[in-house]
């Protein structure tokens, strides 16, 4: 919430309550239109957006900001999996971006799976993982916190306490090559050509 309301402080928001879901790409592609060059703010029940694009080549640089939450510690992947299946239903219903979002805000507040702070965290409500893909697991707050810093070639970032735990969570064995590992060919316009 503080992130939103500081590109809301900063950049062109854009009010999306009155968006139709089903014209959410001609939404953004005409506001990206009407602001040339300048950074505008998007918030979809999925997600935080920024969109800038350039006059000079027409080129559209876009970054998703996504939500996790903290959730009441008695629960776990199942209990999370079956809360996104009922909200998921709930929020099919409603065809405006604006319905959508005060589903969320109504159910953050009441804090029956989504509190303000708890050990246990997966994907938020209004995060696109929370309605496309299966809840695959739950962090724990000290795999995230504290942050530390980490290079990645010439830099530095900030990148969760324990990299190891919060891949697991998301990608279970992460660091270990598919077992049929399929290996593209380079020859496949010789053997077009032929």
């Amino acid at each position: 919430e503080k992130l939103i309301e500081y590109f809301k402080s900063k950049y062109i928001y854009i009010d999306t309550s009155n968006w139709d879901v089903y014209k959410y790409k001609k939404n953004i592609l005409s506001s990206i239109n009407e602001h040339l060059n300048k950074i505008i703010v998007i918030l979809s029940p999925t997600s935080t957006k920024l969109y800038k694009k350039s006059e000079i080549d027409n080129s559209i640089v876009s970054v998703d900001f996504f939500a996790l939450d903290y959730y009441n510690d008695n629960h776990n992947a199942e209990t999370i999996q079956k809360y996104a299946n009922k909200i998921k239903k709930i929020i099919n219903k409603k065809k405006l971006f604006g319905e959508r979002l005060k589903i969320c805000e109504k159910e953050i507040k009441q804090g029956l799976y989504v509190v303000e702070d708890s050990n246990t965290i997966s994907v938020g409500i209004d995060n696109a993982d929370f309605y496309i893909y299966t809840i695959k697991g739950i962090r724990r707050k000290s795999d995230i916190f504290p942050l530390r810093k980490m290079k990645f070639e010439d830099t530095e970032f900030y990148a969760p306490n324990s990299p190891h735990e919060y891949l697991k969570t998301i990608y279970n064995f992460y660091n270990k090559l598919p077992i049929k590992l399929k290996i593209a060919k380079h020859d496949l316009l010789k053997e077009k050509f032929k």
